[in-house]
This record gives structure tokens, sequence and C-alpha cells, in this order.
């Protein structure tokens, strides 16, 4: 089910992160060479003990399936970014067929899909119209066959720019000290950050992500922290178990 209002990780106890990426999959062929590496990720993810979830964008699950099941073989969860990446409140007011953009991508990464139900994150955050309480989005996707078997739309607490640092060709030390600001000012919570960058084409071969992820991790594990997995979020656990009630018509 889809709910007007993101789920958020702001009820977790303090020191507590979920780490989630969006825009991918994505590989890059020569080691030396920056770009995304959504596998290679999922590897050194999995080498600490930090289980991430990965927004996927359809367009690109369906040319990287292999790189789908690495990540489930790593206990990492995948989920739905929308086929082709569309700020959907716009997308829906001007016609746009917003659950074939979930439907799609949910056909690609379905066999990828370890939990009850599937999470869904909205490109950009978008999910209401300007100055509108309710999303037309949630309302548009509600009227899926396949609704009942979501969750979202999934938010963020933390976000130290990622994006940014990489379409201006700065380092991953750089966005790193951004993110451990950002990471201290909140204290926890669900943290965005990009394995890939889903429709700036020239900024894709910059991603420093797994380069960012070995600056992170360490350091905050050594400050003490703890990386939980989305669907352990007592936020997310209420709405999974709600949907999953309804998946079984009780």
């Amino acid at each position: 089910m889809f709910l007007d209002h993101a789920i958020t990780g702001d009820e977790l106890p303090p020191g507590t992160f979920c780490l989630t990426y969006d825009d991918g999959p994505g590989q890059t062929e020569r080691e030396e060479d920056p770009g995304p590496r959504t596998a290679e990720l999922g590897d050194y993810l999995h080498s600490q003990c930090v289980p991430a979830t990965f927004f996927c964008v359809g367009k690109f699950a369906l040319e990287h399936g292999d790189i789908l099941a690495t990540l489930r073989s790593f206990g990492h969860l995948v989920g739905n970014h929308t086929f082709d990446h569309p700020s959907l409140p716009a997308f829906v007011a001007n016609g746009g067929d917003a659950c074939a953009q979930f439907e799609r991508t949910d056909a690609t990464i379905r066999d990828h899909v370890v939990t009850p139900v599937t999470f869904f994150r909205a490109p950009y955050g978008d999910w209401r119209l300007k100055g509108q309480s309710h999303s037309n989005v949630a309302q548009a996707l509600n009227q899926s066959a396949l609704a009942t078997r979501y969750v979202g739309p999934i938010g963020w607490d933390i976000d130290g720019g990622d994006v940014g640092f990489w379409r201006d060709g700065r380092s991953a030390g750089e966005c790193a000290e951004a993110y451990f600001r950002a990471i201290a000012g909140a204290g926890r919570g669900i943290i965005l950050m990009h394995d890939s960058t889903a429709d700036i084409a020239e900024i894709r071969p910059r991603n420093r992500a797994l380069e960012l992820a070995h600056i992170l991790v360490p350091k905050l594990a050594e400050q003490g922290s703890r990386f939980i997995r989305l669907d352990a979020i007592p936020q997310i656990v209420s709405a999974v178990n709600r949907a999953t009630r309804e998946i079984e018509g009780r």
C-alpha cells in the first residue's frame, strides 16, 4: 500500500543507521576508473556485515539481473525506483501511467525480492504536488493490483548530497565529510546515497559510491554505530505487518 507521506527512520535508537542506494544497478569495466560498481559495493558491505537496500531503476535492472542476484545472495534488499525515473507528481498530473512505471520494474526485480512485500522509493523523493497534503501518486499507484504487495514511499533522514560531489568531480573524501556532518546532525536514520545516476548520463561515470563506503563504514563502526536493514525499522515493520495481513486476507 502506498501512503500519503514518506516513511523514515527517525524513531530509531541513537547511532542506528540504514544504508540505502538509488538509481542502479550499474557496473564499470576498468577497475582503475570511477563509475557505478553496484556488485562490488554490495560485496564490500557484506564483508563488513552491513546490510543495505538498493532501489533499482527498471531500465538498468533489465541489463543487470546478475547484479541483482549478487545483491540478494549477500542479504541486501532490492527495491523499486520506477522504470525510468520520472518526477511522479507532475508525471501523474500530466496523464502519465505511474502504475506502468512500477509494474514494469516489479516484473524485472521480482525474482530478487526476498521479503513479503517490495519497498518503493519515488525518484527525487517527489510524492505530492506543491501545496497538497494528499499524494496524487499514492492515489494512482493504489489502483494497481500489485499495490497490496508494496510498502512506500520510503524516504530518508540523512542526505550528504553525493550526486553533487560526483557532478563537480570532487573526491570521495570530501563527500564523506559532508555525510559525516549530516549523520552527526541527525544522529540516526535512513541514509540516502546513489550507486549510479539514473538520468544524468555525464555524472554516471564519475560515481564514487564504493570509495565513499570504504570511508564511511569503518569510521561509523569505530564510533559504535549500528547498521540495520530497512525492514528492521519500526515504522517499516508496522507497515509491512499491515500489508502482510492484507495479502493474507486477514
